[in-house]
């Protein structure tokens, strides 16, 4: 409950429980510390700046995390939003570049279920947290990119509404890491939730997103996304990434 100590009182809590998470000062017992005080789940911004190096310390040695890593990750990524300066967004960076790509993996649920549980409030989340996020956090070298962080990346885009757009424009950023790589439903290539269709709205839009998609289960099921940009913008047809997909859905059906 070092957290719940810190947050009534951060001056006793230094001198007197702060030691139990050092590396340094106890290396037999801070890892029960550190796997404690992420299973509670209680987030106090202000006392990991206070032990930042054991906190980053506990990055790698990250395998000898006895269950919490789900819940480690998600601090990880929590801490990251609450950075107040650079040099924070930076050693938040410096940690995921260290943690295996499971742990990267995870982060980005993280940032897929932030945006995903926002509903309506969803495009100021993305502006607010995650454009920042994925701008000056995310270590943005080809290797931390994976198919699972992509697929998350792309249904976090997927949730959005008006800044959907300028979110793909962002996401094609990454595509070209993995996008050859990647798997999708059909579900997130439509871009629809309820009566909101990103076809509808943001045709050109979903042709890009469609076209970083180049793994499809059915000819037909990349077949009914083509229709229905054609559908809401005849125009793009005459696009070369509409036509190059039109030909990968005819190889689809051989």
């Amino acid at each position: 409950q070092i957290a719940s100590f810190y947050a009534v009182d951060p001056e006793w809590t230094m001198c007197n429980l702060a030691s139990w998470l050092s590396w340094t000062e106890r290396p037999n017992e801070a890892l029960g510390a550190w796997n404690h005080a992420v299973m509670s789940q209680r987030y106090e911004p202000q006392l990991l700046r206070a032990v930042w190096s054991d906190f980053e310390e506990t990055g790698r040695r990250y395998e000898k995390l006895d269950g919490p890593a789900r819940e480690w990750y998600a601090l990880i990524f929590h801490h990251s939003l609450h950075a107040r300066s650079r040099n924070e967004q930076l050693m938040c960076a410096r940690i995921l570049r260290t943690v295996p790509p499971a742990g990267r993996e995870e982060v980005a649920r993280q940032l897929y279920l932030r945006v995903e549980t926002s509903r309506d409030k969803a495009d100021a989340v993305w502006e607010k947290d995650m454009l920042p996020f994925l701008r000056n956090v995310w270590p943005g070298e080809a290797k931390n990119m994976t198919p699972r962080v992509f697929t998350h990346f792309a249904d976090a885009v997927v949730c959005l509404r008006e800044t959907f757009p300028s979110a793909v424009d962002e996401l094609s950023r990454f595509a070209t890491v993995c996008a050859r790589r990647i798997s999708l439903p059909m579900v997130l290539a439509q871009g629809a939730k309820g009566s909101y269709s990103h076809y509808d709205r943001h045709p050109v839009a979903a042709l890009k997103l469609l076209s970083m998609l180049t793994k499809f289960s059915t000819s037909g099921e990349l077949m009914e996304c083509l229709k229905k940009i054609e559908s809401a913008d005849i125009s793009l047809a005459n696009r070369d990434e509409f036509k190059r997909l039109c030909v990968k859905a005819k190889r689809l059906e051989i």
